[in-house]
């Protein structure tokens, strides 16, 4: 019986001290790219103080999203679920293909936010949440185009310190 599953991260989840927070048992894999998808900013998060990431679906052959592929224990899905707000209607999980730089496919987890398309427009992220994912997509060495698309986001202006950027810079000193 598998004990484990895949977990692709495309936005502060990028960074393992952020992750770790719900799911301690990490293990990073690799990185990966989701074809025939986009990444965009829709809803607004009051613990973020701007818009925070999703994928949506795109008829695009040339959208994509990198991101990385953790492996989880399934114990820690119910707290990365939490996270991700799934039982409050925020983000909802989906099975996806993931190609790896050598071709692999490989199916994994990851999270779309509900309502695309709806009540939520595009929001600009603020600078600390578009900094965590901008410090792991370096850090784990995506694409450098891929890389460079993320620093063309426009931020907003909010530098308000949020508890959960408290929270996450303070494991980022125990990493």
């Amino acid at each position: 019986m598998c004990t484990t599953f895949k977990y692709f991260a495309y936005g502060s989840n990028l960074c393992a001290y952020r992750l770790v927070l719900s799911s301690p048992s990490l293990k990073k894999l690799g990185i990966g790219k989701l074809p025939n998808f986009a990444l965009e900013f829709a809803r607004y998060s009051e613990r973020w103080k701007g818009g925070v990431a999703t994928i949506r679906e795109s008829d695009n052959p040339r959208d994509y999203v990198w991101g990385l592929i953790w492996e989880i224990d399934l114990a820690d899905l119910p707290a990365l679920d939490h996270q991700e707000g799934v039982s409050q209607n925020v983000y909802r999980p989906l099975e996806v293909n993931i190609i790896t730089p050598g071709k692999e496919e490989l199916k994994c987890r990851t999270y779309q936010q509900t309502d695309l398309g709806g009540r939520h427009k595009y929001n600009d992220p603020s600078p600390q949440y578009h900094g965590l994912i901008l410090e792991g997509a370096k850090y784990h060495g995506l694409p450098a185009q891929y890389i460079e698309m993320l620093q063309s986001i426009k931020t907003n202006d909010n530098t308000e310190e949020t508890q959960v950027m408290r929270d996450v810079l303070e494991m980022r000193q125990r990493f």
